[in-house]
């Protein structure tokens, strides 16, 4: 099997400058300008940049890693559920919640007064007071 690893020409704990030359040196031998014509280049090239565009990302990498592992590998032993465990806690932590009461009041605050502040320049703007004679009561 073929991976991106062996595409790039690359040992699979390559770090990212060996990478960025590898993809460098393969894309100037297989550029369809210079191979014009050439199926194979053309096919090789775009493998080398699915290739590149799948290790350069970290987590595009960490998940193609986990992909080539193999099937009848051992699975980890899963760590036992501990409700003080804040990874496998799914409902915020208190002060997550408190935080977010905060953010929202004062989010509300915040559209009312400007609410009060648009019906005031509103009001103001139409002269409906009694001393503009507009208002007839």
């Amino acid at each position: 099997m073929t991976t991106h690893y062996h595409v790039l020409g690359v040992p699979t704990d390559a770090d990212d400058t060996e990478l960025v030359r590898a993809y460098r040196r393969r894309a100037s031998q297989l550029h369809p300008d210079h191979n014009r014509g050439d199926a194979g280049a053309l096919a090789a090239m775009v493998n080398l940049n699915l290739a590149w565009w799948t290790l350069r990302d970290p987590h595009r990498r960490a998940d193609y890693d986990r992909s080539l592992a193999p099937e009848s590998a051992t699975p980890t032993a899963a760590r036992p559920y501990s409700p003080d465990d804040e990874e496998w806690s799914s409902a915020p932590s208190a002060e997550a919640r408190r935080w977010r009461l905060v953010v929202t009041f004062a989010a509300v605050l915040i559209v009312a007064v400007l609410i009060v502040f648009t019906i005031i320049a509103i009001a103001g703007s139409a002269n409906l007071g009694p001393e503009s004679g507009g208002y007839r009561g």
